[in-house]
């Protein structure tokens, strides 16, 4: 056992182990997540534009896909919002399957078809048949071929090949004393990263998705491409268009709007990530050597690309300024026996941190804020009062240096009350909702809680330096607390990354009592391993599937059937009533479509957040009641019941259409 744990303690048996695991899971992604080529093209595509047949859906060994996030090639139309493929005339596509399983295709057609298949080197023709089915859907199954397609096997091992000789070569470059270099190196690096990885993942905002496509990604982006629209257009966030984020967020977004492309505000994207994978790097340097610094650089993208969302939400954000305070905070924690003083102009930048924090999310910033805590107690208890006092006013001033300029903007606005509202009163009224977790949501939250879990139980080995152990578990315990406490989405959880630098830091950190790190190294070392598979099983597909939503957006027509059916239905507004238009729990891309602004406020979200906030609800309910608006569109049913009976009362429904599985209700005031 002595030999096994003296062999677990050397540094290349790690790189063999996380080698293998590149290997392994490269084979994965290229063999069995992209797969292999199947070619399918319609026979007789006469009347195709009036009666398209639409590749629907594809189900391999029992998962289903959608078309569009495999790899489509060709000359079918992709249809971003509902997920399918429709065909323009008799043309072929091709599509890349994943694995070598049997395979269903879901077709959907108003006529009895022809189609051809082709697999490998076997080529099958069905004719679909609607009569057979309600909503006039074929199954069409093909049998597995039985083999790997070995072109791309052999890529997927090149590739591993290829990527081993480049950690071992960044391996050997950083451990030689190259001290001018590798700071300069390492930045180019993560630009270069961050570069690649953002403009074919980062739906949002990608420049590799034309702006004149009707791409805007989820809710949140649309909600911030749209608050981005508002601002640049002259109006006033909060008081034209309620959100609960930080007025950051929008100010950022309206540098798309304003240039009219998607550039400038990809760069800053580009800048924000650069920054957090290059102070990721940094903060494992210090806590152990250069070569987990690149290490924790690898983990970190990995990381970010399994939780950014659709691209520069809120925490992506604010995750640049989060990372450097954690640098400078993690430098003091390291020296903090040998030298008390703290520099209070550190605090000036944690200030302004914690000021951006509070214009984009307050709450962000928590963990930044207790380690803070944790320091000041240890100043206290060390009676360097002054030095205390000091850092006080420092970060005060960093924190009104952000805050007053806003203050300042919506006071001059006539809008400080809905500012402080949007920003303050509704997020504590948000917060203070009970939210419960099924168990596969624990699962998650566990799964993506794991750098912050390491962090914790590695902090332990550091006793010898209790400032950095107390800070490490107390944010850390509180962090998770606080995740915990919220929903579980997924871009929740980019906060995390400081702690993935401190969990690799502490596992590859120099300990002085060399007995315990032997009993221990081999439980360390394995949890590590055995969790990090767990991630990246979790994981790969997600994002694979991402990459696969932009491409599929890439080459797709935004003239598509959800695109359509809003253009449609906003053209029923007249052009002299388009200022009088409001909605009831829509979302923002429908406004963005038609390039119209609201005139209440509140277009969103209602059924929700009316019931969290009785303020907001007065707000709306006063709105409907003025009648001001002479149309309005409400997606599903509506929950407020006086609401409801207002718009029941005075107008009446001109139009309805169903779309990704809701109803969109046009109304129009009925005098």
């Amino acid at each position: 056992m002595s030999k096994i744990l003296v062999l677990l303690k050397n540094k290349k048996t790690y790189i063999a182990l996380t080698a293998t695991i590149l290997i392994g899971y490269l084979l994965y992604l290229i063999q069995l997540n992209i797969g292999y080529p199947v070619t399918i093209r319609v026979l007789d595509g006469d009347n195709l534009s009036q009666n398209p047949v639409s590749l629907t859906g594809v189900m391999v060994d029992s998962v289903w896909y959608a078309p569009n996030r495999l790899f489509p090639m060709g000359d079918w139309e992709v249809l971003n919002d509902v997920m399918n493929l429709k065909a323009k005339d008799n043309s072929s596509v091709k599509i890349m399957v994943p694995g070598v399983k049997d395979i269903v295709f879901t077709f959907k057609s108003n006529e009895a078809n022809n189609i051809e298949i082709s697999n490998f080197d076997q080529v099958y023709q069905f004719t679909l048949s609607p009569e057979n089915s309600d909503d006039h859907t074929t199954y069409i199954n093909i049998p597995a071929t039985g083999h790997l397609f070995q072109k791309y096997l052999l890529n997927a091992v090149i590739g591993a090949i290829f990527c081993v000789s480049v950690c071992l070569g960044l391996f050997k470059f950083f451990s030689k004393n190259r001290a001018p270099y590798n700071s300069v190196a390492v930045c180019i690096g993560a630009v270069i990263v961050s570069f690649i990885s953002l403009y074919f993942s980062s739906l949002a905002t990608t420049p590799f998705i034309s702006i004149n496509k009707y791409v805007w990604g989820g809710f949140d982006s649309q909600t911030f491409h749209f608050a981005g629209k508002i601002i640049a257009n002259g109006l006033t966030m909060y008081a034209d268009f309620f959100d609960h984020k930080g007025p950051i967020v929008f100010f950022l977004y309206a540098i798309s709007d304003v240039f009219l492309s998607k550039w400038p505000l990809f760069i800053l994207q580009v800048v924000f990530l650069s920054i957090t994978l290059f102070f990721s790097y940094k903060i494992t340097s210090k806590l152990s050597n250069k070569f987990a610094g690149i290490l924790t650089i690898g983990i970190t993208i990995f990381y970010f690309l399994s939780t950014f969302g659709e691209g520069l939400l809120s925490e992506e954000i604010n995750l640049p300024f989060l990372m450097v305070s954690m640098y400078f905070l993690i430098c003091y924690l390291v020296n903090a026996e040998k030298i008390v003083h703290h520099d209070h102009k550190l605090s000036i930048f944690y200030g302004i941190t914690i000021g951006i924090s509070f214009c984009i999310r307050a709450t962000n910033c928590v963990y930044i804020l207790v380690i803070i805590f944790c320091i000041i107690i240890y100043l206290i208890l060390k009676k360097e009062y002054q030095n205390v006092i000091q850092n006080l006013i420092a970060g005060t001033c960093g924190f009104l240096i952000v805050l007053v300029p806003f203050i300042i903007y919506f006071f001059l606005k006539g809008a400080l009350y809905d500012f402080i509202f949007g920003t303050i009163l509704f997020n504590i009224q948000y917060t203070l909702q009970d939210i419960s977790h099924s168990l596969s949501d624990w699962l998650f939250i566990i799964l993506f809680l794991l750098p912050v879990i390491i962090s914790v139980l590695l902090a332990f080995e550091r006793k010898n330096n209790k400032l950095l152990l107390a800070s490490i578990v107390t944010s850390g315990c509180v962090y998770m607390y606080f995740q915990m406490s919220l929903s579980s989405y997924p871009h929740y959880y980019v906060l995390t990354i400081p702690y993935i630098s401190i969990a690799v830091g502490f596992l590859f950190g120099n300990q002085k009592n060399d007995s315990k790190i032997d009993r221990y190294k081999f439980g360390y070392y394995g949890l590590v391993l055995l969790m990090g598979v767990a991630f990246l099983t979790y994981n790969t597909e997600p994002i694979v599937s991402q990459f696969q939503a932009t491409y599929a957006s890439k080459i797709g027509s935004n003239d598509t059937e959800y695109n359509e059916a809003i253009i449609l239905q906003g053209s029923i507004i007249p052009e002299e009533d388009r200022n009088a238009v409001a909605a009831y729990s829509v979302s923002p891309d429908w406004f963005l479509i038609n390039n119209i602004y609201p005139c209440y406020n509140d277009i969103s979200g209602q059924d929700w957040r009316l019931y969290n906030s009785p303020e907001l609800y007065e707000v709306n309910l006063d709105n409907f009641s003025s009648l001001e608006a002479k149309w309005i569109v409400v997606r599903n049913e509506i929950s407020q019941s006086d609401i409801k009976s207002i718009i029941d009362e005075n107008y009446i429904l001109v139009d309805e259409r169903s779309l990704n599985n809701d109803e969109l209700k046009l109304y129009k005031l009925n005098i």
